[in-house]
């Protein structure tokens, strides 16, 4: 008698997971295509390409996120790259919206192929209509490991980055008139 009872809800429990998988489902390019032709356009929302290794992001607004006429919540897939370790379509996060006017905050997998769900969070700023910058968030705790060491062998010395928001991406799809161009190459 126990053992139908067991065998139904373990079943029910492994249903539950793979509806859970399921959720970010990889698409296609031309499924994001698709998506980005019908969809009415926001700022936010197309491909968008990082210049240095050409490898580019699809932003795309999540279903029933609308608020004052204004997605607050998209997801980012990945639409094309020059390594093959990710696949193109893979679900790398999500970006939600800020108070703060034109700012995102941007949750991305470390991992998006593995089992882990350990992720990063970044600011994610629209500086115009066809282009975005990067900003990593860094936690207000940090460990200084050299306090260890004694004091004659320990450096004073530490280096912040100057360059925070360096890294960002120009807008591909769709482009938007006057604004963007398509990345020329010398």
């Amino acid at each position: 008698m126990k053992r139908p009872a067991l065998l139904i809800s373990l079943l029910t429990l492994l249903s539950l997971f793979t509806v859970a998988a399921d959720k970010h489902a990889p698409l296609t390019p031309s499924q994001i295509d698709s998506i980005i032709s019908v969809t009415p356009a926001v700022p936010m929302e197309g491909v968008w390409q990082f210049l240095p290794d050409n490898a580019a992001i699809a932003i795309i607004r999540q279903p029933g996120t609308l608020t004052h006429s204004a997605p607050t919540r998209f997801n980012i897939f990945l639409y094309s790259t020059v390594t093959s370790r990710i696949l193109p379509g893979t679900f790398l996060g999500t970006l939600t919206a800020t108070p703060e006017p034109d700012t995102f905050l941007a949750e991305m997998l470390v991992n998006p192929s593995g089992k882990s769900d350990k992720i990063k969070k970044f600011i994610v700023k629209l500086n115009n209509p066809s282009h975005i910058s990067f900003a990593r968030m860094k936690s207000g705790i940090s460990v200084n490991l050299w306090r260890l060491i004694p004091y004659l062998f320990r450096f004073s010395i530490t280096r912040e980055n100057p360059n925070m928001n360096i890294d960002g991406c120009v807008k591909i799809k769709p482009l938007v008139p006057g604004v963007s161009e398509p990345v020329r190459y010398l």
